[in-house]
C-alpha cells in the first residue's frame, strides 16, 4: 500500500499506467482484424509538407473542430487522472481507499464503450458524443459538492463518469474518418493517414498539457502531498482542479462538435460516391 508522500510520484506518471491495460486490448485487435493481402493497393498520394499540412488543417473546419474537442476531453481525463489520489486522499479524506476508488472507476469504464456504440447507432455518433460529454460535464461540477467522507456521493458520481469515460474520444475518431472520407471525395486526396497523425498529436498534448498545469498549481496555493493535513486554500485548489477545470473542457467540446453533420445516412451517401469514383478510376 503506498503512503502518502508517494501519491505525488503515482499522478506524475498516471498516463503512463494506462498503456499497460492497453497491451492485451492491442493484441486482441491484432488477432480480430487480421490484414487481407489479397485486397488492392489504394492510390498514394504526394507526401504532405507541414505548411500544406497546416492550411489543410486550418482550412478544414469540421476536421479542426474534432481535432480540438478530441484535445479538450483528453485534457479533462488527465487532469482528473492525475490529481484522482489526491482528491480521493485528502478532499474525500479516505486515503487508504484512493487506489480501490480509481479502480472502481475504471471497471465501469470498461463498458461504456459498447454501451455508447449502441447508443451512437441510434442517435448518432454527433449527439451521442454531445450527451457524453454534457453528462460528463454535469458530473464534474457535481464533484465540487463532495467533502470529507462523502463516499456515497463520491461512488455514485465515479459510477456514472465510468459509464462515460473514453466514449467522447472513441466516437471522435470514427467522426474524422467520416471526415476524412468526405476529404477524399471532395478533393480526390486520400489524407487519411495524415489526419489521423494530427489528431495523434492533439491526443498527447491533451494528456501532458494538463498535469503540467494542475501539479504546479495545487502546490501554489500551499499543496504538499507530504503533509498529513493540507490548509484550505490547498484543498480548494485542488477541488477546482479536480472538478472544475475538466468540467469545463468537457464544455468546450460539446460547444466544438455541436453542429457537425456526421449521421448515418449522410456517411452512407459519401461511401457509395467513393465506390462509384474508385470504379471509374479503375476501369481508366
Amino acid at each position: 500500500c503506498m503512503r502518502l508522500p508517494q501519491y505525488w510520484a503515482f499522478a506524475t506518471n498516471a498516463s503512463s499506467r494506462q498503456i499497460v491495460p492497453m497491451i492485451p486490448a492491442c493484441l486482441l485487435m491484432l488477432w480480430s482484424f487480421p490484414d487481407h493481402a489479397g485486397a488492392a493497393p489504394a492510390r498514394q498520394d504526394k507526401p504532405m509538407g507541414l505548411g500544406t499540412m497546416a492550411r489543410t488543417l486550418l482550412g478544414e473546419t469540421a476536421l479542426l473542430r474534432i481535432i480540438l474537442a478530441d484535445f479538450f476531453i483528453l485534457f479533462a481525463a488527465a487532469a482528473r487522472g492525475g490529481l484522482f489520489i489526491f482528491f480521493a486522499a485528502f478532499v474525500l479524506d479516505m486515503p487508504g481507499l484512493a487506489a480501490t476508488l480509481f479502480l472502481f472507476q475504471f471497471v465501469f469504464g470498461l463498458f461504456s464503450a459498447p454501451l455508447w456504440q449502441a447508443i451512437s447507432r441510434r442517435i448518432g455518433k454527433t449527439r451521442a458524443v454531445i450527451w457524453t460529454e454534457i453528462i460528463q460535464t454535469v458530473i464534474n461540477l457535481a464533484l465540487l459538492l463532495v467533502g470529507a467522507g462523502d463516499l456515497t456521493l463520491f461512488l455514485a458520481l465515479a459510477l456514472a463518469q465510468g459509464l462515460t469515460q473514453g466514449t467522447g474520444n472513441l466516437i471522435l475518431r470514427a467522426m474524422l474518418a467520416d471526415a476524412a472520407d468526405e476529404y477524399r471525395l471532395r478533393t480526390g486526396s486520400d489524407r487519411t493517414a495524415v489526419l489521423f497523425s494530427l489528431f495523434s498529436i492533439s491526443a498527447k498534448a491533451g494528456s501532458a498539457v494538463p498535469l503540467g498545469l494542475a501539479l504546479p498549481l495545487i502546490a501554489w496555493f500551499g499543496f504538499d502531498p507530504q503533509l498529513a493535513s493540507q490548509p484550505p486554500s490547498a484543498l480548494m485548489a485542488l477541488s477546482l482542479a479536480f472538478a472544475l477545470g475538466p468540467g469545463l473542457a468537457h464544455l468546450a467540446a460539446v460547444l466544438l462538435v455541436r453542429g457537425l453533420d456526421m449521421d448515418e445516412a449522410r456517411q452512407i451517401e459519401i461511401w457509395r460516391q467513393l465506390e462509384v469514383c474508385d470504379s471509374q478510376a479503375g476501369s481508366l
